[in-house]
């Protein structure tokens, strides 16, 4: 009996992909359902489909060719050309619809049919690209020509910058340049090293702080992460992994919402891929070179983030577990291990001492932690109960409006593309687990990206919404590799060139068009997506109204919580005050000594209110000001000022 089980776990270890599948195919749906009953959260149904699918069809389709069956085969020179006029013509096309759109604020939908086309031209092209590595760097360039229209694109449409928190960094980055030296008192006042580069940038160009940050935050996202995984890709399999990881990663959702957004966590997150490949390869050539580069660009990342630090030791540690886990599997010898421990041990101290006696960010830390430890236990203990009063009458009503309001075919829609690239992450990563095509350091990048991975899933039930981001960011970048193998393998099942052309295309097609048209790459398309995008960039209109009423008004200014963001603009000078309550309620009788702002985005679209986003409202809070004694003092169109007429 016991050689009979040992025999069965040699044999599930040997065909760990295979025990994986199914382990997976077996849990997935009674644990999703569980979940399900217990945080009653749509988006679970979801994942536990997806997850069950992924894992079966790769079950089912595992024995045919490897994923490295079309490595060698090349396009025709003519072929080679048809692809890349199409896509330059795809690129004309995109630019002139951009340029030439009928609304100034919003990009036409054959803009993102454009883009996914690229990207579906592209991605055949990889599969058949020519032996040579002026076609390997050609293609990269297309590829960062594809995650820079996608990214400047949202930039360009608006005169302020885009987003929630890069308004705070961008009033951080003005006092630093006023003043000449740091400004102390900030949050990033010891955590100043994306502001420093932003800063120094504006002062070199002349530019203003957007275009700055496009140049300075932006270009260099873009371009490091799809150059560095594409080398990861090529060091673990081979280039056309490689390109297809860089390709996916470019129109991944979460990717280019961080590169649109000047935060730190966005420069953090670039250096973790570059420190990767330098203990991975560079190492081998050149171990000073690289351990010195290495510790140079974790001193920065210290300097830049606190969670964008947490990820590189949760990566680290992961590796190493990794390591330990392939050479207990497969017995064999992992010198590499303590090249990760090491580090990990060193920068998880230094980040600690810097924390708690220069930053002081080491209490934002434990807070995070003891929520998210309530959190996790009330998904595994029903029996545990958040703390009372975690959410407010308001949040609950938001909360309502997106459980009843917002149709589930919508969800699905802003999640599918994410959750797709997750899915065939998974069938890329069971793919790099099989005998066929197990390397060690493919082997330990699976490990830790599955272990990213399952932290995510439970951060999704975590109400701090930026943290569900920065996690999802981070996993793109983590599992963009296995997707890359999980698309060759795709490649590989039809028996035809023609065939694998068509499957491939057809889903890069599908997936890229899910994810560049999702809220959390497109504020301005609200097509597919009517009552979950919000807007966070302001119109010129909006902009020049702010103004207007702060140098008209020398009182406090109440508006939407969005609007308020540009208190940290020099005219407003933090004299902004949120109404959502008020907007909720239907009563402002309390902002009588106020002047009230409302937007006219406001009233026809979805808009953020209180923690929990979006709502949108069913009146209009304009005729309610002024059945409540409210005058109409001023409106440009996109904004209204009342005042209480006394």
């Amino acid at each position: 009996m016991g050689l009979q089980l040992k025999s069965l776990l040699n044999r599930a270890i040997d065909n760990l992909d295979v025990t994986l599948a199914a382990l997976g195919c077996v849990l997935a749906i009674p644990v999703t359902l569980y979940l399900h009953s217990v945080i009653h959260n749509r988006l679970y149904t979801q994942v536990g489909i997806i997850v069950f699918l992924a894992c079966l069809a790769y079950l089912l389709l595992r024995r045919r060719s490897p994923a490295s069956a079309r490595a060698q085969i090349e396009a025709t020179p003519r072929m080679y050309l048809l692809l890349n006029i199409l896509f330059f013509c795809l690129l004309t096309y995109s630019v002139a619809a951009f340029y030439l759109r009928p609304e100034p604020y919003t990009r036409p939908l054959g803009y993102f049919i454009a883009m996914a086309a690229m990207a579906a031209t592209l991605a055949i092209e990889i599969l058949f690209l020519p032996l040579r590595k002026s076609a390997a760097y050609f293609a990269l360039l297309k590829i960062v020509i594809i995650g820079l229209s996608l990214v400047w694109s949202q930039l360009l449409l608006y005169p302020s910058i885009v987003g929630d928190d890069p308004w705070l960094h961008q009033l951080f980055t003005l006092k630093l340049l006023d003043a000449g030296h740091i400004p102390a008192g900030y949050p990033y006042s010891m955590l100043p090293a994306m502001h420093l580069l932003i800063g120094g940038t504006s002062l070199i160009t002349g530019l203003g702080y957007k275009m700055a940050a496009m140049l300075s935050v932006s270009l260099p996202q873009v371009v490091c992460n799809v150059l560095f995984i594409f080398l990861l890709g090529k060091f673990i399999h081979s280039a056309k992994v490689g390109l297809l990881a860089a390709l996916l990663l470019g129109v991944a959702d979460w990717h280019i919402s961080f590169a649109q957004q000047a935060v730190p966590n966005s420069m953090g997150v670039v250096f973790i891929p570059i420190i990767v490949y330098l203990l991975f390869k560079l190492r081998q050539e050149k171990p000073k070179t690289s351990i010195c580069l290495s510790a140079l660009l974790t001193a920065v990342l210290i300097l830049t983030h606190t969670i964008a630090i947490v990820m590189l030791v949760m990566l680290l540690f992961s590796i190493w577990l990794g390591f330990a886990a392939y050479k207990r599997l497969l017995h064999q010898a992992v010198p590499e291990a303590r090249i990760f421990l090491v580090p990990a041990i060193v920068l998880t101290g230094a980040s600690l001492v810097y924390w708690i006696f220069f930053s002081g960010r080491v209490d934002s830390l434990i807070n995070l932690a003891q929520q998210f430890r309530i959190k996790f236990l009330t998904i595994f203990l029903p029996g545990v109960s958040p703390p009372p009063g975690e959410l407010s009458p308001l949040q609950a009503a938001v909360a309502y409006y997106q459980g009843h309001v917002v149709p589930i075919s919508e969800y699905l829609f802003n999640n599918l593309g994410f959750f797709l690239f997750c899915a065939f992450a998974l069938i890329g990563a069971f793919a790099m687990l099989s005998r066929r095509l197990r390397d060690r350091y493919g082997f330990v990048l699976v490990i830790a990206g599955l272990i990213i991975l399952a932290v995510s899933f439970f951060v999704m039930y975590n109400l701090q919404g930026w943290l569900i981001g920065r996690c999802n960011y981070f996993l793109q970048v983590l599992l963009a590799i296995p997707l890359g193998v999980a698309f060759l393998w795709l490649a590989s099942l039809p028996g035809r060139k023609i065939a694998s052309a068509c499957l491939v295309g057809i889903t890069v097609l599908v997936l890229s068009f899910l994810m560049v048209m999702s809220p959390q790459t497109n504020q301005d398309n609200l097509t597919f997506s009517p009552n979950t995008i919000v807007r966070y960039g302001f119109t010129q209109s909006e902009m020049e109204a702010m103004n207007t009423a702060a140098n008209i008004y020398n009182g406090r200014i109440a508006s939407d919580e969005v609007y308020t963001l540009l208190q940290y603009l020099p005219e407003p000078d933090g004299r902004t005050v949120d109404i959502s309550d008020q907007l909720f309620s239907e009563n402002f009788t309390d902002c009588q000594d106020k002047l009230v702002l409302i937007r006219k985005e406001i009233v026809v679209n979805p808009f953020r209110i209180s923690l929990l986003s979006p709502f949108r409202l069913d009146y209009d809070p304009r005729q309610a000001l002024t059945e409540q004694g409210f005058s109409l003092i001023y409106n440009c169109g996109s904004v209204s000022a009342f005042v209480w007429q006394s």
